[in-house]
């Protein structure tokens, strides 16, 4: 490991370092501690040390050696910012709490913040639902991480149904009658499928539509057309009044157009 000096500091916090063959673990640099502190914890248990993080009065059969190599274990996965916090600490308890007193209440309001998304959920404008449920999975995995305790796949259905407008209260109803809420998978792929299903039955209405239409603009070039012809015969066409004036006037079908009410010669 190499350091270049204060001054270099804020570019080298991050330094990944290898603890033992095919395991590694970043330099703490005052960001994500819970993260950290579990996976310090996961290294000084492999290294048989995690006892000497507790105070020394809890721990069976002390051992002065193991609690430096601990202190040096935690030491050795510090940037230099955070390192200075341990520099006076003489066990790896007291350098321990140093650490967690500092950061902990930090990552303590990581995780309500987290939390408090991740109950406010809902489901946005012309958002798809794989793009919803990767919401709620990227969410139920920082706060896992964070907190050290796994986000229950009943939970992230909770939440994923919660975040759903009105039109899916079908099927959450018969998926909670059969009891398949707290299966995460199936309620997933349901949610999927009836999306698919919705987006189906809204391109056959549209196809149905663009026919009508096309239809109905045909029919109204024809209706257009024989009134043109008509006009062109010196028929000017005539409103409701006009042509209940006619009738009066004449009961029979116009021997040119075929239309009732007036004669050939009003044609």
């Amino acid at each position: 490991m190499s350091t270049s000096g204060e001054g270099n500091t804020s570019k080298t916090d991050a330094k990944k370092l290898t603890v033992a063959p095919g395991r590694s673990i970043e330099q703490f640099d005052g960001k994500d501690y819970a993260v950290w502190a579990l996976r310090m914890k996961n290294i000084l248990c492999e290294c048989k040390l995690l006892k000497y993080i507790d105070v020394k009065a809890n721990i069976t059969n002390y051992d002065a050696e193991e609690d430096q190599q601990a202190l040096s274990e935690i030491q050795f996965a510090l940037s230099n910012t955070q390192l200075r916090l341990t520099m006076s600490s003489e066990t790896a308890h007291n350098a321990w709490e140093r650490l967690k007193t500092k950061y902990q209440h930090t990552s303590d309001s990581n995780i309500i913040f987290l939390r408090n998304q991740f109950l406010g959920l809902k489901i946005k404008n012309k958002e798809s639902m794989t793009e919803l449920i990767s919401r709620v999975d990227e969410l139920a995995e920082k706060i896992s991480v964070l907190s050290g305790s796994e986000v229950s796949d009943g939970e992230k259905s909770l939440i994923l149904t919660r975040a759903l407008d009105e039109s899916y209260r079908h099927i959450i109803s018969a998926m909670q009658e059969a009891d398949k809420l707290k299966n995460y998978e199936h309620v997933t792929n349901s949610l999927i499928n009836e999306e698919m299903r919705r987006n189906e039955e809204t391109g056959n209405n549209k196809d149905t539509t663009s026919e009508s239409a096309f239809y109905s603009n045909q029919r109204g070039k024809n209706y257009r057309g024989k009134r043109g012809f008509n006009r062109g015969r010196g028929y000017q066409g005539y409103n409701n009044q006009d042509r209940n004036e006619v009738s009066t006037k004449f009961e029979g079908e116009c021997r040119y157009c075929g239309i009732y009410g007036h004669k050939e010669s009003d044609c």
